[in-house]
């Protein structure tokens, strides 16, 4: 897996994990001392910057979510961006 590879999974892990904070009606600063962590660690966590597992885990933990959905989401993302849209158009029927 090259430095791009993993920037890529780390931005989208990020994404995903915004989209599941926000469908559950939460803002950064309400989920920050619910998951342990400061407000500003979820926002880089939310931007894939210098996330860790651990961080991941305990952040779905706290919105009630499996980080195996979430990673699959982002593999979905990610799938997309590499070969296009007629991924998704394929996915979606």
């Amino acid at each position: 897996m090259t430095e791009e590879d993993i920037k890529m999974w780390k931005e989208a892990l990020g994404q995903q994990m915004r989209l599941e904070r926000k469908s559950k009606g939460m803002t950064q600063k309400e989920v920050a001392p619910l998951v342990g962590l400061s407000q500003k660690t979820v926002s880089q966590i939310e931007k894939g910057e210098n996330p860790t597992i651990d961080n991941y885990i305990k952040y779905c933990e706290t919105l009630g979510s499996d980080f195996a959905v979430i990673a699959a989401r982002a593999r979905v993302v990610i799938r997309a961006r590499t070969i296009g849209d007629d991924y998704l158009d394929g996915l979606t029927g």
